[in-house]
């Protein structure tokens, strides 16, 4: 896959309400753009779900930071299952990410 995680996220944020389409552009930004697309997109989505988890409900931001994780860990299984050779290697790579966000358990 030739494009970055940025570019590859705007064919799909253009669907979604404008916040959460705000909400993402920004945390993608903040990422590194890793070789593979799904790994950037993983770690974007673990990132929101790390500051989700740290809130926790405290904050009326806390969904939003859900909202963004959803999305994020969605797009990066749709993206491993397009660019991995090994699709089950990739998308437990995935979940092994966000098994690791700290405050979890």
């Amino acid at each position: 896959m030739s494009q970055s995680a940025a570019q590859w996220c705007s064919t799909r944020v253009a669907t979604v309400p404008v916040a959460l389409g705000e909400a993402m552009r920004r945390e993608v930004s903040t990422v590194p753009d890793e070789s593979r697309v799904f790994v950037t997109l993983a770690a974007a989505g673990c990132r929101a779900l790390e500051r989700a988890v740290e809130r926790s409900g405290r904050r009326p931001e806390t969904a939003l930071d859900l909202l963004v994780a959803d999305a994020f860990l969605t797009y990066a299984c749709e993206a491993a299952a397009v660019e991995a050779e090994d699709v089950v290697a990739a998308l437990t790579d995935v979940l092994v990410r966000v098994s690791e966000v700290e405050s979890w358990a």
